[in-house]
């Protein structure tokens, strides 16, 4: 299966959803494409993105990588994969933000670049470092604990 098909399992849907395309995926990193359309609600009304995005972008890649790990390698078909949607409560929540740095801004249609690497994993609790890149640029970066069920 295409590791993009990830992308449908993810509780967001345009215009949160940002995460575009998987450029990788294992079971300690992701790497995301993700672009901010016009109608993105963490718009500013001068066209710039929101700092607090950046903890979503972040979130959303380090969620693709909680997916991968619990469905990958279980043989799933792309149908039974949107039947888990539907069906299951895939919840996961925020639990703490620190070390979060934003340094530089991010505009309307813009495409940028975000890795997150797992760093510890305790029950149902994930530490990940995240950064968001235009470019080769780093423009946010920082660490998160995710609850995922």
């Amino acid at each position: 299966m295409d590791i993009n098909s990830y992308l449908l399992l993810l509780p967001h849907d345009k215009p949160i959803r940002m995460v575009s395309k998987i450029l990788e995926i294992s079971d300690k990193h992701s790497e995301t494409i993700c672009q901010i359309d016009q109608d993105n609600p963490f718009l500013k009304d001068n066209g710039i993105l929101s700092e607090l995005a950046n903890i979503e972008l972040i979130a959303q890649t380090a969620a693709i990588m909680l997916i991968f790990n619990r469905y990958e390698n279980k043989g799933f078909s792309l149908e039974e994969l949107l039947r888990i949607k539907e069906n299951e409560n895939n919840l996961g929540f925020l639990v703490t933000i620190s070390n979060l740095s934003f340094l530089s801004q991010i505009m309307a249609r813009d495409n940028f670049r975000v890795r997150v690497d797992l760093n510890n994993h305790i029950d149902d609790y994930y530490a990940f470092s995240g950064m968001v890149y235009m470019k080769d640029i780093l423009v946010a970066k920082g660490d998160m604990t995710i609850y995922a069920e």
